[in-house]
């Protein structure tokens, strides 16, 4: 019996090993229509109670022979009335009730249990599916990307598509509308105007996960939104959103970042880094709960999953919590990120930000890219203060290194003399995306170890490389205090 339950578990088990949130084009429309409201009337129901209503009142049977029902259809349409309210019985015999008699027009004896409402609202679409989505206001984030549109002749004929895509998904509208069972009791009888007002990018965050028991894909789930609404209502939006991920891949010198941080941990991530087998085995070993690492890289954590997974980012905080004391002088936090497109593209990132930088002195992202005005203008765009000059900065700071300081597979987060973090994105089996595997650690033979890496890139920066810095700095000061800063020591 234990047995079986343990491998139900791990058939379960899913481990998640990134998060990619794209921003989805949509379009806002003030529609109105009327609504039918109230139960299904069939015939019998419709005879039934025009037969009460002439004759008061009738034993069961009566009505059913009247219409030449059977005993037990009898049986079934008076149960039903009764169900509905719309007759009451009474020493075996069955008459209106108040529901019943108000069902008809006492003007024209017309039966009206279906009324007619209208109704207006403002419905969100996305412009890819025309499926209803939630629209977010709030906090610009320009460092996720905007999807493209497929088929941009149907976005572009907004009031004839948000038509189309009203009707076809009225059912899950109906749902947030009217809840519980009075849903049922909807129709949509006509959409009699509809005007298109806004285009917002809303936020959607697709798991990518590994199911050890399933497959050694580590491939993006779209079960919630398969889930979502009619079935197949967002399939052209899941097929966009595959097209994407799947371009993602590693940079694929996973090997020479492997022999990088062997410089300050003897090779700890050499063996994980360079077989299917050890990459996968240790995500499921630090899914599980195994986070301890060699005595001599003690103390350290395993690591396994973006930085930008809560569940990654909250087990790197409470080590640091636990494992560092903090004082007022404060060094800042040095990121260099890994080089690929699904790097840094959550919505949380800027949650992970945050925190870094409540006990530092600001954060310093460290991008290999050149010094062109286009990378400039672009690393501005996504993490500084914006095209306008008027955003807050993501990142206190930002250096460009050179494209060729470090491997590109490698991901490095350092608070010199306090902690270090590093990651190598390794390739997943078959679809190349990149899995990030590693440790975060107070070893100060690795926290220096990084650090001298560092400075030894920042070295060789000049004063173009450096996009952005707190105001009234001098490029050349700025990077003679962070090389400073790099090669202090406990």
């Amino acid at each position: 019996m234990t047995g079986g339950s343990t491998r139900h578990e791990a058939q379960d088990t899913v481990i998640p090993v990134d998060g990619l949130t794209f921003l989805i084009p949509a379009r806002t429309f003030r529609i109105e229509g009327t609504l039918l409201k109230g139960g299904y009337v069939s015939l019998a129901t419709e005879f039934a109670l025009r037969l009460l209503r002439d004759a008061g009142e009738l034993p069961p049977g009566e009505v059913g022979a009247f219409y030449g029902f059977s005993e037990r259809e009898t049986g079934v349409l008076v149960q039903e009335l009764l169900l509905d309210g719309y007759i009451e019985l009474s020493s075996d015999r069955i008459r209106l009730s108040k529901r019943g008699e108000d069902a008809f027009n006492p003007v024209t004896g017309e039966l009206q249990m279906l009324s007619i409402e209208s109704f207006g609202d403002t419905v969100s679409l996305d412009l890819v599916a025309f499926a209803p989505v939630d629209t977010m206001g709030g906090a610009r984030m320009p460092w996720l990307s905007e999807i493209e549109i497929p088929d941009k002749a149907k976005a572009a004929a907004a009031t004839e598509a948000g038509r189309d895509g009203f009707r076809s998904n009225f059912g899950e509208w109906r749902e947030r509308r009217f809840k519980g069972l009075a849903a049922a009791t909807v129709r949509l009888q006509t959409v009699d105007e509809i005007t298109p007002l806004g285009r917002p990018l809303t936020p959607l965050t697709v798991p990518v996960n590994y199911t050890p028991m399933i497959s050694d894909l580590v491939e993006p789930d779209f079960g919630n939104l398969r889930d979502k609404g009619r079935r197949g209502s967002r399939e052209k939006l899941v097929d966009a959103l595959s097209n994407l991920v799947r371009g993602i891949t590693s940079p694929g010198d996973h090997l020479v970042a492997a022999d990088t941080t062997a410089e300050w941990d003897r090779g700890i991530l050499t063996q994980p880094a360079s077989t299917v087998a050890g990459v996968l085995s240790w995500l499921q070993v630090t899914h599980r709960g195994a986070l301890d690492l060699p005595e001599w890289l003690a103390p350290s954590i395993r690591l396994a999953g973006s930085m930008t997974l809560p569940a990654s980012a909250s087990r790197v905080f409470e080590f640091i919590d636990s494992a560092v004391q903090l004082d007022d002088d404060a060094p800042p936090v040095f990121w260099l990120p890994a080089e690929h497109a699904a790097w840094g593209r959550n919505a949380s990132l800027s949650d992970v930000a945050r925190e870094l930088d409540k006990d530092s002195g600001g954060i310093v992202l460290l991008p290999r890219t050149d010094t062109d005005d286009s990378a400039r203008k672009e690393l501005v765009r996504q993490y500084g203060a914006g095209k306008d000059g008027r955003s807050q900065p993501l990142f206190t700071a930002c250096v460009a290194l050179p494209p060729n300081t470090l491997p590109l597979s490698l991901e490095l987060i350092v608070q010199p003399t306090r902690w270090a973090l590093a990651l190598i994105h390794v390739p997943a089996p078959k679809t190349g995306f990149p899995i990030p595997i590693g440790y975060a650690s107070t070893n100060q033979t690795v926290v220096n170890g990084i650090c001298t890496r560092l400075a030894d890139s920042i070295a060789r920066a000049d004063e173009e490389s450096v996009f952005w810095a707190p105001a009234d700095s001098v490029p050349t000061t700025i990077l003679g205090e962070l090389h400073r800063q790099l090669l202090s020591t406990k």
